[in-house]
């Protein structure tokens, strides 16, 4: 009987680079630069054919209708590690085509290599991918409510075979196919049913009822906080937000505020106790009827200028709190605002006790206006949580230098090996001034930036880049960074153009701002080179170096 396997298309190989590529960053997350040559080879490969990702009925990876042949076992884990990823994230085809680059290929990499242990998996693909063009990878997403999440997948090494996948594959069953447009990448929009609206957010404690001269508003709270019917709370909730917004339109901000702060407090008071309260969707369509921008930002505002009055601030407070995402996007828009350091530390403060601060910043993140991208990422440095250094860490591959270079200096303010890591990938940046920040972050980073930052002297480009490099090993001022600057100092570097006069002394004085007795030796063989230019730096930084004394051990920062 002939053998009925499938062959391998014209178009697998390509299918399968693809799979070698996204197993690879999922099991070394940290190998982002030796991606490079695979995908720009990819890249070169798809001007002569292409592939269309999908996944077939029983789990199997597939160009088109024609499953993916797999001879050797790594790249068959490989193809079933990205089957599965698709299913994950929601993916029903990906067309690799001419048109895709080598850095929208790296995008997407990166993205499948990422573990879909997100509340919504589908939607985080849908929001990161928008990213690449639909045009240069067109690709058809199912609708997100028939996506199950996942919360872990195994390395390439462990991935499923062909055949466990395919249970993967049935439990999470396509009901429809999204547009192969640019829509197909974007979320669905928030639901605007004011009940279960994920934008608000139920106070966690009870909230003191404003005292107000107001008879009508005294009155109004008295027969809200006594109602019980549903058919009682309609006519004076109205009342409330009408007086809140007359209040607000006429400039008497106090009484608008203690509408709110009124309307909020009864709300949590009356409701704490049963989540299932019918009355619980007549309270949130009225609080909903004041979350207008306009409304919000003069509460944020409020918040800002009135922080010294306690009771009042916790009234706004509660308030912003309340509005959940909206809430959290006018104190934003409060904070980069703010006229003086103090200001913004107010408002960063309040921004820490609202529970929507980090999804109101993970849309800002996605704007198509960069500047509100960068305004998003120095909040996020300010914060400098876990959850913060997550979303500055996403933007790295932002198509603009600026946002990339405001990245960089973000991650300034998170200490962690995945920042490290990140700040060496910013290290093969294509725009100088990216590179330059980065150099500059490394060089407070101690000791384990060396390894970053001696390959520098051989290759970068750049002399502002490189002058900043050798400075930033001569701040570190470990022996492994003292022996590179001494190899650029001896003109033993591999760039020819390195080994002139000018990068040399640059080496020389960073030698000489180490000071130790292995830096100074260094400095003084000098003092006898060929080089007229060098031997009389290297003299003028004995004699500078001999006044001021020579350190026989240097303290380093080992961290």
């Amino acid at each position: 009987m002939t053998d009925s396997a499938p062959t391998p298309t014209k178009g697998a190989p390509i299918a399968l680079r693809f799979a070698r590529l996204v197993a690879r960053a999922h099991a070394e997350p940290a190998s982002a630069p030796e991606l490079r040559p695979g995908l720009r080879k990819l890249a070169k490969a798809l001007k002569k054919t292409s592939a269309k990702l999908t996944v077939l009925a029983d789990g199997a990876l597939a160009d088109g209708e024609t499953p993916v042949v797999a001879d050797a076992e790594a790249d068959a884990a490989a193809a079933a590690l990205l089957a599965q990823r698709f299913t994950a994230y929601g993916v029903e085809r990906l067309t690799l085509q001419s048109t895709a680059t080598d850095a929208d290929l790296f995008d997407l990499v990166k993205l499948l290599a990422t573990v879909p242990d997100q509340s919504d998996p589908a939607a985080f693909f849908a929001a990161r991918s928008a990213a690449v063009g639909a045009k240069a990878v067109p690709r058809v997403l199912r609708a997100r409510e028939a996506t199950e999440p996942i919360t872990e997948a195994p390395s390439a090494k462990e991935a499923p075979s062909v055949k466990e996948s395919a249970s993967v594959k049935e439990a999470a069953s396509a009901k429809a196919v999204a547009a192969a447009d640019e829509s197909a990448s974007a979320p669905e929009p928030v639901s605007a049913e004011p009940a279960n609206d994920p934008r608000s957010e139920r106070l966690t404690e009870a909230l003191a009822i404003p005292e107000t001269g107001d008879a009508e508003l005294k009155s109004l709270f008295a027969t809200l906080a006594a109602a019980e019917a549903i058919a009682d709370l309609r006519a004076p909730l109205e009342r409330v937000v009408h007086r809140a917004d007359m209040a607000f339109r006429t400039g008497d901000f106090d009484t608008m505020l203690q509408a709110m702060a009124g309307l909020v407090a009864i709300e949590f008071t009356q409701l704490e106790r049963d989540g299932s309260d019918e009355r619980r969707r007549e309270f949130a369509h009225a609080v909903r009827k004041l979350a207008t921008p306009v409304v919000l930002r003069q509460v944020a505002g409020m918040r800002r200028r009135l922080a010294s009055d306690a009771a009042t601030s916790r009234h706004l407070q509660a308030i912003l709190y309340r509005y959940g995402t909206d809430g959290a996007e006018a104190m934003i828009d409060e904070w980069v605002n703010a006229p003086t350091p103090e200001a913004r530390a107010i408002c960063l403060e309040s921004l820490r006790r609202m529970r929507r601060t980090h999804d109101a910043l993970f849309e800002m993140v996605r704007s198509t206006d960069d500047l509100r991208v960068r305004q998003a990422v120095d909040l996020l440095a300010a914060l400098g949580d876990a959850r913060a250094e997550q979303l500055v860490l996403e933007q790295l591959r932002h198509p603009d230098a600026k946002v990339r270079r405001s990245v960089v200096a973000a991650l300034d303010h998170f200490p962690s090996v995945a920042v490290l890591d990140a700040l060496g990938v910013s290290l093969l940046d294509d725009e100088g001034v990216v590179r330059l920040r980065a150099v500059a972050a490394l060089g407070k980073r101690g000791a384990p930036a060396v390894k970053l930052l001696a390959p520098l002297l051989d290759t970068e480009p750049e002399r502002d880049v490189l002058y900043a490099a050798i400075a930033a090993l001569g701040t570190v001022g470990t022996p492994d960074a003292v022996q590179a600057l001494i190899r650029c100092a001896n003109g033993e570097v591999l760039h020819p153009k390195h080994r002139g006069a000018g990068f040399r002394l640059q080496a020389c004085a960073a030698l000489a701002l180490v000071r130790t007795p292995q830096a100074m030796a260094a400095v003084q063989m000098l003092r006898d080179d060929r080089d007229r230019e060098v031997r009389e730096g290297a003299m003028r930084l004995v004699a500078q170096a001999a006044r001021r004394g020579t350190t026989a051990v240097r303290a380093v920062d080992a961290s």
